[in-house]
């Protein structure tokens, strides 16, 4: 594999992004905000620069007569899911973890509930409060809602643009762009950035079969442009991304990402998602003090460290 260039910081993203179908759009990672329909010539309509991220959900003019949508801005948060709600607390300042100057990750700073962690809680609340956030939005809906016009943003990823069954945006013709997401409060939003690969195992029958399958025919151009049409991840072979770089979802993914961080690849990690649901279950259902939820998370996410389970 060596005669094959590969990108340093692959593109193959699983952010969060949202969509937008028709003008207005704040997006979290990647965020789809309207933009012309490739196939139809008739969907013209651009989408207004991204500011602050509660003034752009509050509806998107055209979408409907009255200019009104049901949802301003449709997040999966049934259940809820602290991976897509991720950009929107480091826009207000949360971390997971702490990290060396060399980018090494620091278990003993945990950031859920940090300062910036707790200002992240009572603004979700407030959202809540609002109405901006649904806490009854499942995946489903969110791509029924965008898809069908009834919510001006849609904050997910490449999945949703690309997916077959059940139909994602480019199957049902949606008009949409692909933009970063706006700043909140003046911070930046760093959705999680993830990336696909092919391990063989250790336990593997046939390890030198399995490793020429890969050499062979998956580390080519061909093998990496059919995953890009079946998924809509950018490909990390160089010589099948160039092929691929004038794409529009491609480069707002691109664009989002270079804001994005990596999912922290240590075994803490593991210690941290259940308790940090659970945190915003409480914020959605309105039970407790926000900045207290997380306070409590991040004890227990201390406990589950120190202890060694998660």
């Amino acid at each position: 594999m060596s005669s094959r260039r590969w990108r340093s910081r692959p593109l193959t993203t699983t952010r969060t992004s949202r969509s937008g179908p028709s003008p207005t759009t704040p997006d979290l990672r990647p965020s789809l905000r309207d933009r012309e329909h490739r196939a139809d010539p008739q969907h013209r309509s651009r989408a207004r620069g991204a500011g602050d991220l509660r003034g752009a959900g509050r509806g998107r003019p055209g979408a409907a007569e009255s200019g009104e949508v049901d949802l301003g801005l449709a997040l999966q948060a049934d259940p809820p899911d602290p991976y897509h709600n991720f950009p929107l607390f480091t826009s207000l300042g949360g971390y997971v973890f702490g990290q060396e100057d060399d980018g090494t990750y620091i278990p003993s700073d945990l950031g859920i509930d940090s300062e910036g962690g707790l200002t992240a809680a009572a603004k979700f609340s407030e959202w809540v409060e609002s109405g901006l956030i649904n806490p009854d939005v499942t995946y489903d809906v969110m791509v029924d809602s965008f898809a069908s016009g009834n919510a001006a943003f849609a904050i997910t990823g490449p999945w949703a643009v690309a997916q077959e069954e059940p139909p994602g945006f480019r199957a049902q013709g949606v008009p949409y762009e692909v933009t970063p997401i706006p700043p909140v409060d003046g911070g930046t939003p760093q959705p999680f950035v993830g990336v696909q690969g092919f391990m063989v195992s250790s336990f593997a029958e046939n390890p030198l079969l399995a490793q020429t399958f890969l050499t062979d025919f998956m580390a080519t151009e061909e093998a990496h442009l059919a995953l890009f049409e079946a998924g809509a991840r950018p490909p990390a072979l160089i010589a099948a991304f160039e092929q691929v770089a004038d794409d529009p979802d491609v480069q707002g993914f691109g664009e989002s990402g270079a804001e994005g961080v990596p999912q922290p690849a240590i075994p803490e990690m593991g210690s941290v998602w259940s308790a940090w649901t659970d945190a915003y279950a409480l914020i959605y259902s309105g039970q407790g003090d926000p900045r207290e939820n997380f306070s409590n998370a991040g004890e227990q996410i201390r406990t589950l460290i120190s202890s060694g389970e998660d």
